[in-house]
Protein backbone atom coordinates (compact mmCIF):
# COMPACT_ATOMS: atom_id res chain seq x y z
CA UNK A 1 0.00 0.00 0.00
CA UNK A 2 2.74 2.19 0.47
CA UNK A 3 3.90 2.21 -3.35
CA UNK A 4 0.15 3.51 -4.01
CA UNK A 5 0.75 6.14 -1.75
CA UNK A 6 3.81 7.32 -2.49
CA UNK A 7 2.68 7.65 -6.37
CA UNK A 8 -0.37 9.20 -5.55
CA UNK A 9 0.96 11.88 -3.10
CA UNK A 10 4.36 12.35 -4.78
CA UNK A 11 5.03 13.66 -8.53
CA UNK A 12 8.59 12.72 -8.23
CA UNK A 13 7.70 8.88 -7.53
CA UNK A 14 4.93 8.66 -9.78
CA UNK A 15 7.39 9.28 -12.37
CA UNK A 16 10.31 6.67 -11.49
CA UNK A 17 7.57 4.44 -11.32
CA UNK A 18 6.57 5.05 -15.07
CA UNK A 19 10.40 5.35 -15.91
CA UNK A 20 11.12 2.00 -14.56
CA UNK A 21 7.84 0.33 -16.47
CA UNK A 22 9.42 2.23 -19.95
CA UNK A 23 12.80 0.87 -19.42
CA UNK A 24 11.20 -2.93 -18.73
CA UNK A 25 8.64 -3.23 -21.54
CA UNK A 26 10.23 -2.24 -24.73
CA UNK A 27 9.15 -1.97 -28.48
CA UNK A 28 9.39 -5.43 -30.34
CA UNK A 29 9.95 -4.04 -33.40
CA UNK A 30 12.88 -1.70 -34.71
CA UNK A 31 11.94 2.02 -34.07
CA UNK A 32 11.50 4.86 -32.24
CA UNK A 33 10.27 3.80 -28.91
CA UNK A 34 8.46 7.35 -28.19
CA UNK A 35 6.24 6.62 -30.97
CA UNK A 36 2.98 7.50 -29.91
CA UNK A 37 1.79 3.95 -31.32
CA UNK A 38 4.21 2.75 -28.84
CA UNK A 39 3.54 5.16 -25.87
CA UNK A 40 -0.42 4.35 -26.03
CA UNK A 41 0.72 0.58 -26.05
CA UNK A 42 3.51 0.72 -23.22
CA UNK A 43 0.57 2.88 -21.33
CA UNK A 44 -1.74 -0.29 -21.42
CA UNK A 45 0.79 -2.81 -20.62
CA UNK A 46 1.57 -1.03 -17.68
CA UNK A 47 -1.56 -0.23 -16.37
CA UNK A 48 -2.52 -4.05 -16.89
CA UNK A 49 0.58 -5.09 -14.56
CA UNK A 50 0.26 -2.37 -12.19
CA UNK A 51 -3.73 -3.81 -11.50
CA UNK A 52 -2.15 -7.16 -11.60
CA UNK A 53 0.32 -6.72 -8.91
CA UNK A 54 -2.34 -4.77 -7.21
CA UNK A 55 -5.10 -6.97 -6.89
CA UNK A 56 -2.53 -10.09 -6.40
CA UNK A 57 -0.27 -8.69 -3.63
CA UNK A 58 -2.17 -5.21 -1.85
CA UNK A 59 -5.81 -6.19 -2.13
CA UNK A 60 -5.47 -10.20 -2.02
CA UNK A 61 -8.06 -11.19 -4.46
CA UNK A 62 -8.94 -14.76 -5.23
CA UNK A 63 -7.93 -16.34 -7.29
CA UNK A 64 -5.45 -14.04 -8.41
CA UNK A 65 -3.91 -13.96 -4.71
CA UNK A 66 -3.06 -17.93 -4.74
CA UNK A 67 -2.73 -18.65 -8.27
CA UNK A 68 0.22 -20.30 -9.48
CA UNK A 69 2.70 -18.02 -11.44
CA UNK A 70 2.38 -19.88 -14.45
CA UNK A 71 -1.65 -19.66 -13.92
CA UNK A 72 -1.08 -15.54 -13.45
CA UNK A 73 0.78 -15.75 -16.53
CA UNK A 74 -1.73 -17.74 -18.64
CA UNK A 75 -4.67 -15.39 -17.78
CA UNK A 76 -2.93 -12.11 -18.17
CA UNK A 77 -0.53 -12.81 -21.17
CA UNK A 78 -2.61 -13.10 -23.97
CA UNK A 79 -4.04 -9.48 -22.78
CA UNK A 80 -0.45 -7.85 -22.90
CA UNK A 81 0.59 -9.58 -26.35
CA UNK A 82 -2.90 -8.49 -27.62
CA UNK A 83 -1.46 -4.90 -26.37
CA UNK A 84 1.81 -5.35 -28.05
CA UNK A 85 1.01 -7.14 -31.25
CA UNK A 86 -2.51 -6.18 -32.66
CA UNK A 87 -3.71 -3.13 -33.83
CA UNK A 88 -5.61 -0.54 -31.24
CA UNK A 89 -8.84 0.66 -31.99
CA UNK A 90 -9.03 3.92 -32.47
CA UNK A 91 -5.17 4.71 -33.10
CA UNK A 92 -4.77 6.98 -36.53
CA UNK A 93 -2.98 4.67 -39.14
CA UNK A 94 -4.35 1.64 -37.20
CA UNK A 95 -6.68 -1.28 -38.95
CA UNK A 96 -9.68 -1.43 -37.15
CA UNK A 97 -10.26 -4.51 -35.32
CA UNK A 98 -13.65 -3.70 -33.74
CA UNK A 99 -17.20 -4.40 -34.75
CA UNK A 100 -18.60 -1.23 -36.02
Amino acid sequence: MSLVQAISSSPRAADSLRDFIAERIAPQVSGNPEDRDWRIRRSLIGSQLIGLAFQRYVMRAEPLATAEPGQVAAWAGPVIDRYMHEPLAGVAGQHETAAQ
